[in-house]
């Protein structure tokens, strides 16, 4: 997020070139620590095999990086390269309020407790 904030902020300002191509080295490197340890935390959650669990898993994101290739290269034609980052933003934001409703959906209520 810190590294999307700061592109969202030098976008459209005279920056130095070395600065927004640090940050995405920041990026690559964040986004293979993330590609590692997803697949093994999906692995030992998953009541599927292991084989089925990265098999779904691989499908979903690159599903996921299909749709968002193709809404930025819509974001950027119509309304500037600035947009991607706002367009981000508004993503990041409804994957936070699904992940609230799943944990939110998934507690188990007191008196649900009190009967087990």
């Amino acid at each position: 997020m810190v590294v999307g904030s700061l592109f969202w902020l030098t976008a459209g300002h005279d920056v130095n070139a070395i600065l927004p191509i640090a940050l995405l080295v920041v990026l690559m490197q964040a986004m293979s620590w993330n590609d590692m340890i997803i697949p093994a935390i999906a692995g030992r959650l998953s009541p599927n095999s292991p084989a089925l669990t990265q098999g779904l898993l691989m499908l979903c994101m690159a599903g996921g990086f299909g749709v968002g290739a193709m809404l930025a290269g819509m974001s950027i034609d119509k309304f500037g390269y600035a947009s991607v980052f706002t367009l981000s933003l508004g993503g990041i934001i409804v994957a936070l309020m699904c992940i609230a409703a799943l944990v939110m959906i998934s507690k188990p209520n007191a008196s649900e407790a009190a009967s087990a």
